[in-house]
């Protein structure tokens, strides 16, 4: 009997995510991976910030693994003084 193993992988959109989504593959892992800005089929755009989106996201996939490789936005550059 074989069992399927799901991931699911936030940032799999960036350098970190691209290379575990890779590596979850190479290990026989069915990976769903989610991005936000650059997010496009397959893969799904999920906005972290949103409680009710990832909620439903977990409930629908059922993954066995959650692997977490968003990064925070780079700060704002200073403003010049008046």
């Amino acid at each position: 009997m074989s069992t399927t193993r799901t991931a699911l992988v936030t940032g799999a959109t960036g350098l970190l995510g691209r290379q575990i989504t890779a590596a979850l593959r190479d290990a026989a892992y069915t990976v769903i991976g989610t991005g936000l800005t650059r997010a496009t089929p397959p893969l799904l755009r999920l906005d972290l910030s949103d409680s009710s989106a990832i909620a439903q996201t977990l409930d629908d996939m059922n993954p066995s693994l959650v692997v977490h490789c968003t990064s925070s936005p780079p700060p704002p550059p200073p403003q010049k003084p008046d």
